[in-house]
């Protein structure tokens, strides 16, 4: 079982800081066909309520998958799904520590085990939480 019995519920990932910048929002942008002015033109993010160019929530939710991805490869697993909802506007510049923490092992039938995590991105300012969601990791 590799590394995997050394997960325990309440195991927290490694966080990860990130500060996205405009050339991050414009190449995600040109990467996933999203042409939606307030992520690239910041007059326009302004003219629709918002602060600053306002940062991609599948952006973030790619932030998590490299949480997970990088914690799963230390016990010997993979993702084996991922789901986030994003639940308050991020903007370009804003410093964001993504993190998360098992919340449930499991063993299965034939001998393996899911790790159940809680993953999320919060501003580092207020420790808010901005994008949250759920990961299972299984062996790899």
């Amino acid at each position: 079982m590799s590394n995997a019995t050394a997960i325990k519920p309440g195991t927290e990932l490694p966080e990860m800081r990130r500060r996205p910048q405009e050339l991050d929002l414009f190449l995600f942008c040109a990467a996933m066909w999203v042409p939606h002015r307030i992520h690239y033109d910041r007059d326009y993010s302004r003219t629709e309520g918002h602060a600053d160019l306002v940062v991609n929530g599948p952006l973030q939710g790619g932030y998590l998958v490299q949480v997970v991805s990088n914690w799963a490869a230390t016990v010997g697993g993979r993702i084996a799904a991922l789901r986030y909802r994003n639940r308050r506007a991020v903007f370009v510049g804003e410093p964001l520590v993504c993190r998360g923490r098992v919340s449930e092992v499991r063993d299965d039938a034939a001998g393996g085990w899911r790790a159940l995590c809680e993953v999320w991105v919060e501003r580092e300012s207020d420790g808010e939480r901005t994008t949250v969601g759920s990961a299972e990791v299984i062996p790899r």
